[in-house]
């Protein structure tokens, strides 16, 4: 499985991706309205409604995108969207403006975890390899769940909370050149049925 470095590359560009993005959700965002902006728990609630209804409509979006493209050109063309829009989070200097960036930030950034979690099946017609790739994948989101929001505490007290909106945007232009040359296949009639 490792051996194969079109997996690799996917894995490792959705551990890198993940980290910004969980550093900036869990400590960026929430640390900018509740310690910068002084946001109560309604406020903060605002904000994170704004994000998941953006990230509903982000997902849709995606799931379209990747069947008429494929996963790879949809992740990448979303992270290089999203660098923007995370660094737009640096200058919202109010909860309104926060709220606005964080609807446009899930809008663009849905879409790439989307494709990311969907290339399995680009990249192997074995269903006992796209268990593995699948694992693999999802392994490596999840272990950035753990480091991300580390790295943001990092960041948080030692540069500040906009340094880590400059990490996530980082990190999503080193996870795009990753996955720049990885080889997708062309699905068939019958594996897109068959998912």
């Amino acid at each position: 499985m490792f051996g194969d470095p079109h997996v690799l590359r996917v894995v490792a560009a959705r551990f890198i991706s993940r980290v910004g993005g969980e550093a900036a959700f869990f400590v960026g965002i929430w640390g900018k309205a509740a310690f910068e902006l002084e946001a109560d728990a309604s406020g903060v609630a605002l904000v994170m409604a704004a994000l998941g209804i953006s990230s509903l409509i982000g997902s849709s979006i995606a799931g379209l995108l990747i069947d008429r493209f494929d996963p790879r050109r949809v992740f990448i063309g979303g992270e290089v969207l999203f660098v923007p829009v995370v660094l737009a989070m640096i200058f919202a200097d109010s909860l309104g403006s926060l709220t606005i960036v964080t609807f446009f930030l899930g809008l663009v950034g849905t879409p790439v975890f989307t494709a990311i979690s969907s290339f399995g099946p680009y990249l192997t017609q074995d269903p006992d390899r796209l268990g593995q790739v699948n694992g693999y994948i999802e392994g490596a989101s999840w272990s950035a769940f753990v480091v991300g929001p580390a790295a943001g505490a990092v960041l948080a007290g030692s540069v500040g909370i906009d340094s880590i909106f400059i990490l996530d945007a980082v990190t999503s232009v080193i996870a795009a050149a990753i996955v720049f040359r990885v080889r997708v296949r062309q699905l068939s009639k019958s594996d897109e049925h068959a998912g």
